[in-house]
């Protein structure tokens, strides 16, 4: 019985004091769509996935960026920014920042609350493609974002579930005591 009180006490501690699940790697598809009825592009459509981690600043990558619809001759990067969870997407793009160049084929746009499912577009979209720069407007931008990253139990859901297992375990291992009526 002694066993059983010190194996519930240190379950029940590791439980407790299991660290929030705050920082973590962010695997997320966006499809990202867009009307203006100005500039050389009247639609704007493209779909890519991209893998992060959310717990510090990331530098200017392609790493974990998979891009299945774009326009042509635009080449994209991102950004993050953790201390606001801001996504900086574009083809010259660093943290918090985006730069456009009018005399190329350039798109740039910001993403925030980036790690959550209520992931939209801050602004809008500009873009230039040899023109001056055009913009799609945040009203005219939808932004939909699927997590594709599968749930792990935290540490405590863990304990819980293996202190479960072991009661039950130890329940049906018990001897029945035998019952006699003279």
């Amino acid at each position: 019985m002694k066993k059983i009180l010190l194996a519930l006490t240190s379950v029940g501690a590791l439980a407790s004091t299991a660290a929030p699940a705050s920082a973590a790697l962010i695997e997320k598809n966006f499809v990202v769509t867009g009307r203006d009825a100005s500039g050389p592009f009247s639609t704007l459509n493209f779909n890519f996935n991209i893998v992060f981690d959310n717990s510090g600043d990331i530098a200017t990558t392609k790493n974990g960026l998979t891009v299945f619809e774009t326009l042509p001759g635009y080449s994209l990067s991102y950004a993050y920014e953790a201390s606001s969870d801001l996504l900086s997407v574009g083809t010259f793009v660093g943290v918090n920042s985006i730069t456009l160049d009018s005399t190329k084929n350039d798109l740039g746009f910001f993403l925030k609350a980036a790690s959550t499912s209520d992931t939209s577009v801050l602004g809008g979209i500009d873009y230039t493609a040899s023109t001056p720069p055009n913009f799609f407007s945040a009203r005219s931008v939808t932004v939909v974002s699927t997590d594709l990253t599968a749930a792990v139990p935290e540490p405590g859901t863990w304990a819980l579930m293996i202190l479960g297992f072991g009661a039950v375990g130890y329940s049906m291992r018990r001897k029945k005591a035998v019952v006699r009526f003279a």
